[in-house]
């Protein structure tokens, strides 16, 4: 059974913390419960691995930084899920939220090349939980389409 907790979001991720990788103290820090998120989510898909640029990709490292960066497509084909963070790892945002996502370059990739796409987002009235058993999901997203058969088989 699910329940509504009265702890607005923002609070929830503020409390959990955050930190940053070493190389990219510059970029916006990981929220440990985006984080916590993302790994529920991508276990409840069958990923028992998750791959997150932030954390796998050496900033301070160039030859690997290129090395990740020109094999991104085939990362993004080979995975179980890609989970789609609109907000970015620091939060998640509401449907309603604008967000520089769609504005990326590597996002279309991030969006097409997977077989099957999932993005998180906060839901606006505070955060939902799961209890053992139950059939509800225990992380807020929204799923776009989850094969490629659905997104280039013509309409019936």
């Amino acid at each position: 059974m699910a329940r509504q907790s009265p702890t607005p979001d923002s609070t929830i991720y503020e409390a959990c913390g955050t930190f940053t990788v070493s190389g990219a103290e510059a970029s916006d820090p990981i929220s440990i419960a985006v984080l916590r998120h993302a790994c529920t989510a991508s276990l409840q898909a069958g990923a028992p691995n998750l791959w997150l640029d932030r954390l796998c990709i050496i900033e301070t490292d160039a030859n690997d930084k290129a090395w990740q960066i020109s094999r991104m497509h085939q990362i993004y084909a080979s995975c179980v899920v890609c989970l789609v963070l609109p907000g970015g790892i620091r939060r998640l945002v509401g449907l309603d939220e604008e967000t520089p996502w769609i504005h990326r370059a590597w996002t279309l990739q991030e969006a097409v090349a997977p077989h099957r796409v999932e993005v998180l987002f906060a839901w606006t009235r505070g955060a939902v939980t799961g209890a053992s058993g139950s059939t509800e999901p225990l992380w807020p997203q929204a799923v776009i389409p989850t094969s490629r058969a659905s997104r280039t088989s013509p309409p019936s």
